[in-house]
């Protein structure tokens, strides 16, 4: 279902808060970070719309549309992965650049590292590197943002330390 970025909206003509230019915009937004998020390109384009129609039912309501769109397509490219099977993307993927036994040894190493971090701290790390705010990586945690701040810190520190010594 194609959301018509030309309609006005429902009886309250005062009420058309985007324009044809942001609505394309917000739509690019959210098929761009659902694509980084691994979704491939049918998957994304669904997504996006399903996003954009939330945005336009609850335009009233929201205040600022980027960093609602950039929840909303997270927690949505979240739960796809979660639940169901996905489409690959990798007839769309850019062929790698780089020698891939680098890749694999940096993938190694950097699986190898991570493994010795704290679990708490582990997951910080991740999430933060995938996007997510303080805030909403402590309400997975149970924590509070300044306490998921100190366990990515700390994270960083030890993979710092522990790259240094395997170096020397």
């Amino acid at each position: 279902m194609q959301l018509r970025l030309d309609s006005t909206p429902d009886e309250d003509k005062g009420d058309d808060r985007y324009s044809r230019f942001e609505l394309t915009q917000l739509w690019s937004c959210a098929y761009g970070l659902a694509r980084s998020l691994g979704l491939s390109c049918p998957d994304a384009e669904d997504l996006a719309q399903e996003v954009l129609l939330k945005l336009w039912l609850h335009r009233r309501s929201v205040e600022k549309p980027r960093a609602w769109l950039r929840t909303v397509v997270r927690h949505a490219a979240d739960t796809r992965i979660r639940n169901g099977p996905l489409e690959v993307g990798l007839k769309d993927a850019p062929e790698p650049q780089a020698d891939p036994r680098v890749k694999i040894l940096s993938y190694l190493l950097a699986k190898e590292l991570l493994e010795d971090l704290p679990k708490r701290q582990r997951l910080s790390l991740v999430l933060s590197v995938l996007g997510f705010s303080h805030v909403e990586i402590a309400a997975r945690l149970g924590t509070t943002s300044k306490g998921v701040e100190r366990l990515v810190a700390r994270a960083r520190l030890a993979l710092r330390r522990r790259s240094a010594s395997r170096s020397r």
